[in-house]
């Protein structure tokens, strides 16, 4: 049987416009769920800070979100407020979501011994070195340890480092807080070739950690150098972090800078967290709890 003209036209019109939505609809796909500082312990409240109400926290989000379809789940640090052991429970809570899980590390989680904090890396799926990238459609997504160069870690491994930080910021006359952390020389150096890698391939490069590089308070001991990195890279789009509980946004040039607040904050029926959507255009920022939405755009000439 030979087809009408006309109807091969409507026909090769309706697929085309099919293919286009699947290919918007495949763009929007990378959706990511992001919690901060769950900071989980078995003792009472402080001030704001719940710190067993955690897993309640957790429990109502896994019942609001667990099925949906996310392309990963990320931890951006501080699952405990301290001690290795009580990071069981939170990895038996996280287990319900049914997406893949991504961790960094937080400056609570070193608050034990080096052994200990070992174990707890370990058990968060964290190797050595601790910070790694994956590449997913558009989207380069990386994570990196913020607390290399931080002074709560027992296990020391930059001491050489850490004491010339220290010295770099007191000299600059900034407060230097141990708690606030450091990228340490061979993650720069890691961090600045993978960007590179990413510039020559088109890609867009999201980074996860769990300190700030913003111009607000608590941010990392090295921000500036941090920033400086960035600013070489056109791949650079976004850094997403935790550590500053009440969350916030910033963007000192052409990459954003997003904090997620803090899980642990406010009352037990308040659950602050963020859901993510990466396309080739935007990252659209759908804040929950107390957590703000923003919609990024992305500046494809950067």
């Amino acid at each position: 049987m030979i087809m009408p003209t006309g109807l091969k036209r409507m026909l090769f019109t309706a697929a085309c416009m099919l293919l286009l939505c699947c290919g918007a609809w495949a763009q929007e796909q990378i959706r990511v769920l992001a919690v901060a500082d769950i900071q989980y312990a078995p003792k009472p409240t402080r001030g704001n800070r719940y710190y067993a109400d955690s897993l309640k926290k957790l429990e109502s989000l896994e019942r609001a979100e667990g099925k949906n379809n996310f392309s990963f789940m990320v931890n951006l640090g501080d699952s405990v407020d301290s001690h290795a052991e009580n990071l069981a429970p939170v990895l038996e809570a996280l287990e319900k979501f049914s997406c893949p899980k991504r961790h960094v590390m937080g400056n609570h989680d070193l608050a034990d011994s080096a052994e200990n904090v070992d174990k707890l890396q370990k058990a968060l799926g964290i190797g050595n070195p601790p910070y790694s990238y994956f590449d997913m459609g558009t989207w380069r997504f990386i994570f990196l340890d913020s607390n290399s160069l931080c002074e709560m870690d027992p296990r020391k491994k930059f001491p050489e480092q850490v004491k010339a930080l220290r010295e770099k910021v007191e000299k600059s006359g900034r407060k230097y807080k141990i708690y606030n952390g450091g990228l340490d020389k061979k993650q720069l150096e890691w961090l600045d070739a993978t960007l590179a890698d990413a510039d020559a391939k088109g890609l867009k490069a999201a980074m996860f950690a769990h300190s700030p590089i913003d111009s607000k308070y608590d941010t990392l001991n090295n921000a500036s150098e941090v920033l400086e990195l960035l600013k070489r890279h056109a791949s650079a789009k976004i850094w997403i972090n935790g550590h500053r509980h009440k969350g916030g946004y910033e963007k000192p040039f052409n990459t954003h800078l997003l904090t997620v607040n803090g899980l642990i904050e406010d009352a037990p029926d308040t659950v602050s967290y963020a859901i993510l959507t990466f396309s080739d255009g935007k990252v659209f920022v759908e804040g929950k709890g107390k957590m703000k939405s923003y919609e990024l755009p992305i500046d494809a000439s950067k």
